[in-house]
């Protein structure tokens, strides 16, 4: 570590991953942190309706814990709060998740709630057809789903991991809640449900912060700046 440190410059991609390589590692200061960016997108335009449409993108596997999602749904719908849709693209990469998941789905009958979509190349107009993203992570560097969502418009619900703070600034463009909580997120989710004028409140936030820190054209300055260009 020492010799990389003298004879390197490390980068990461969220300011959350260099503090933990500071713990982690024998690093004398925190390494440079450039946040990772994506192309400038239109804004999405929002319109009034009586179902909530909730997307979730990422592949299955225990990290992405979807099965959250699932269990803060069985909460709302326990509660008589039926117009819920929840999407889910992603591929499958470990099969007991996947089983878990269509069991718990079956067994409580929440079928009609859901769509698995399977991996999709272009997610893009998924996030124009809903009105809101969530992240259910265990763990996060610096979530790229975020990122996507935040580029057209969409309000974030995320588990408070890695990078995403730095994504998402707390009942402004979203809300950052606790980690594998069902009932921290089934309470988020229903701010939504009760109070649809903050769908396009909140989504615009997230618009202009991208806007204001995550286009690419920022990434590649930050690169030139750190080369000397």
């Amino acid at each position: 570590d020492k010799i990389i440190e003298k004879t390197s410059n490390i980068i990461t991609i969220s300011k959350a991953a260099s503090l933990r390589l500071v713990e982690l590692r024998f690093f004398n200061k925190a390494p440079i942190f450039i946040h990772n960016g994506l192309i400038r997108r239109r804004l999405k335009n929002f319109s009034s309706s009586i179902e909530l449409r909730i997307l979730h993108v990422g592949y299955f596997d225990r990290n992405k814990n979807q099965i959250l999602l699932l269990k803060s749904l069985l909460k709302l719908t326990s509660k008589n709060l039926y117009n819920i849709h929840l999407t889910f693209i992603g591929k499958t990469v470990d099969k007991k998740v996947r089983n878990d998941f269509d069991e718990f789905l079956k067994n409580h009958n929440l079928n009609k709630y859901v769509k698995v979509e399977g991996f999709i190349d272009n997610v893009i107009p998924y996030y124009y057809n809903n009105d809101l993203l969530i992240c259910s992570s265990f763990v996060e560097g610096f979530s790229l789903s975020i990122l996507e969502a935040m580029s057209v418009g969409l309000p974030i619900i995320s588990t408070d991991t890695g990078g995403v703070n730095e994504q998402i600034k707390n009942g402004k463009n979203g809300f950052v809640v606790k980690n594998n909580n069902s009932n921290d997120l089934a309470k988020k989710i229903q701010y939504f449900y009760d109070n649809r004028d903050c769908i396009e409140k909140m989504g615009k936030e997230s618009h202009q912060i991208f806007n204001d820190k995550f286009g690419i054209d920022k990434m590649i300055h930050n690169y030139n700046s750190l080369l000397g260009f």
